[in-house]
């Protein structure tokens, strides 16, 4: 049948399909390999990120191949991913808050030079806070 095949294919489409063929056993060498410990709790969990895989698409891959992975394996995952995920939300939230604090600075400075400025020109002060800032600046 697989002669059959190849006298049907043009040449250039025998090149492709051999080609295929050559990536698919490269693909499954390599991941039989990746998984030779197939005890090691965080296979499963390294298997994804490996291959930048969600953990269906992996459980399906490695069922295709035949390795067994066990409920522990699932739970150290899906415990891992979690805590990724903890940390970046932690890490977006202190960028936040220091992109904030950044912006209320320059805000603050900006209205510092705006109450120094007045000062200057005019001599006019209209709050304690303004005062205070007026005695930092120039006393």
């Amino acid at each position: 049948m697989d002669e059959e095949i190849k006298k049907a294919l043009t040449p250039k489409e025998a090149k492709k399909e051999k080609m295929r063929r050559k990536r698919q056993l490269r693909k499954e060498r390599e991941i039989r390999k990746f998984c030779k410990d197939t005890a090691n709790e965080e296979l499963l969990f390294r298997f994804m990120k490996a291959y930048s895989m969600n953990e269906s698409m992996a459980l399906k891959t490695l069922n295709e191949y035949h390795i067994e992975i066990t409920r522990q394996q699932i739970a150290y995952a899906r415990k891992k991913k979690k805590e990724i995920q903890a940390s970046n939300k932690r890490k977006r939230m202190l960028k936040k808050e220091r992109k904030q604090r950044l912006l209320q600075e320059r805000e603050y400075q900006a209205y510092k030079a705006d109450v120094c400025l007045r000062f200057i020109e005019t001599g006019q002060i209209d709050t304690l806070e303004e005062s205070e800032i007026i005695r930092e600046e120039f006393f």
